[in-house]
């Protein structure tokens, strides 16, 4: 009797073990992706950031300033954004969790948000150099898009 319940005991614990080492493990983030990629300002007075966390969590930061003389805005306006994000491969899914618009020096308006900080991303890190290629949709079709930030403290 004590010798089948110890083969069943045994064979129970081979079950849990195979199936905790056949568990699919989650995307580990590669190390030169970690840190702070600033984006410099276009002529038309965009800019962006991005810091990736080893924790798996990220913030953003995209400023417009403005641009009176060409007729648009006075106004600074800055979007801030946190969420989480996961590296499959090559792929980068970022999932925005809080969002923050702030107009010149106003108090910030934030809200949650279930939005992607890039629809369909791929990376590439190349010394201090991030290429992102993903989709935005800036009116009735999707548009493949590239960014490239430079890493904020070189190596």
């Amino acid at each position: 009797m004590r010798y089948a319940t110890l083969t069943r005991f045994s064979l129970l614990l081979v079950v849990v073990m195979i199936s905790i080492s056949s568990c699919k493990k989650s995307g580990t983030v590669p190390k030169s992706l970690l840190g702070t990629w600033n984006e410099p300002a276009f002529p038309s007075g965009f800019s962006r950031s991005v810091s990736f966390y080893s924790d798996g969590k990220f913030a953003a930061v995209f400023t417009a300033y403005p641009n009176p003389l060409s007729g648009g805005s006075s106004s600074t306006i800055t979007t801030s954004y946190t969420g989480t994000f996961t590296v499959k491969g090559d792929s980068l899914l970022s999932n925005i969790t809080t969002m923050a618009e702030q107009e010149n020096t106003n108090t910030p308006v934030t809200s949650p948000s279930n939005q992607k900080l890039y629809e369909y991303a791929t990376f590439k890190v190349s010394g201090n150099t991030l290429m992102l290629k993903y989709t935005t949709y800036p009116a009735d079709a999707p548009v493949a898009t590239e960014a490239k930030f430079t890493r904020f403290l070189p190596d």
